[in-house]
């Protein structure tokens, strides 16, 4: 759950205009991408947003006994 989330996030932030470019700078997407995959474990560790879940309950019936 915790990849499936930190995708979300990354697919979240790319919608995001840049702006000013020298204000984004490869350390800046380095400590996003450390957020990110930071915040994303955290919410997996708890309930989390079931998507693992879901995915499971939605594959299951698609496997060959």
């Amino acid at each position: 759950e915790a990849v499936l989330t930190n995708i979300m996030f990354r697919t979240m932030r790319e919608t995001i205009p840049k702006g000013d470019q020298d204000s984004h700078d490869s350390a800046m997407e380095l400590y996003e991408s450390m957020l990110d995959e930071t915040v994303a474990k955290e919410i997996s560790h708890g309930p989390g947003l079931g998507l693992g879940k879901t995915l499971y309950q939605q594959l299951i019936p698609q496997v060959k006994p």
